[in-house]
């Protein structure tokens, strides 16, 4: 039990990402996916925050929400647009891959 470091005090080493990897290296791509999907959590999280800012300066505000709260609402639509949550199997390239489709012949 001495051993045991919780959740929000772990540290990750920082591995290379997907382009930098050989294609034959299974353990290097398992694990920047997973780096790649902590991050993205990270930022999802983020936002989540600063959505629960966004509404709390729209209630305290009042009528004034749209001059007092502006910097937060544009800061959280940038961000909204940058993060862009997929999972693994989005990065595997699986994904979004349906199969190609017969085409009918017109005479």
């Amino acid at each position: 039990m001495a051993d045991y470091i919780p959740p929000s005090q772990r540290k990750f080493e920082k591995v290379p990402d997907f382009d930098e990897l050989e294609k034959d290296d299974l353990i290097g791509f398992r694990k920047a996916r997973d780096q790649y999907l902590r991050e993205s959590w990270v930022r999802a999280m983020e936002l989540r925050v600063l959505q629960k800012q966004l509404k709390k300066c729209y209630r305290t505000e009042g009528v004034n929400y749209m001059q007092n709260c502006r910097a937060l609402g544009e800061l959280y639509l940038d961000m909204a647009k940058a993060q862009r949550l997929k999972g693994y199997r989005t990065l595997d390239g699986k994904a979004n891959k349906l199969p190609p489709q017969p085409q009918a012949k017109t005479a």
